[in-house]
């Protein structure tokens, strides 16, 4: 090779410039795009999932309380006692089982959860965002039946919102069903 002639010797590599104009990326218009887009989205689907949410919170807490009337016929028939569905502390006029409920077995027959009768379970207050309401006590007597014989209807509303709901009826014979309402006070 001569050194003298340019042409034959060769070029030393030139390293890749680290950024280059027209290189792949997002541009700061194309960024507060994508994000007002992502936030109308958002907005949009709030209220659908509150509205979806409340919905699974209702469902919920009946399918509780479905149980909960159901243990409570099958408890007083076994112990031959009668069985007390009881409000817990902390509800109010409209809404009687805001603190939650309990279930009692009502061993002196007295149709009141005295503190020394055996608690069969406790449930949680439902939640700020619902209201449950109903009369309290419901007793079920040593046979299963309601005592006094005539329906009891607990129903389970959004506290604001939406008017639809749930209602849960216990007939005389102690059996409870449930059905949904489109109007809640």
């Amino acid at each position: 090779m001569n050194a003298m002639n340019p042409t034959l010797c060769p070029r030393p590599a030139v390293p890749p410039r680290p950024w280059r104009s027209g290189s792949a990326g997002f541009t700061l218009v194309e960024l507060l795009v994508t994000l007002t887009v992502l936030v109308l989205g958002t907005l949009v689907v709030m209220p659908a999932l509150s509205d979806f949410s409340a919905r699974n919170r209702i469902a919920s807490i009946e399918g509780d309380l479905m149980a909960t009337i159901g243990l409570a016929r099958s408890e007083a028939a076994r112990n031959g006692l009668p069985v007390l569905l009881v409000a817990a502390s902390g509800g109010s006029t409209g809404n009687a089982f805001a603190g939650g409920w309990r279930l009692v077995l009502d061993s002196n027959s007295n149709s009141v959860a005295d503190g020394s009768e055996t608690e069969l379970r406790a449930h949680e207050a439902p939640g700020a965002e619902l209201k449950v309401d109903g009369s309290s006590p419901v007793v079920f007597a040593a046979s299963g039946y309601l005592n006094p014989v005539s329906a009891v209807t607990l129903t389970i509303c959004r506290r604001s919102g939406s008017s639809a709901g749930v209602a849960i009826t216990i007939s005389p014979s102690g059996q409870a069903d449930s059905a949904a309402i489109t109007t809640c006070s």
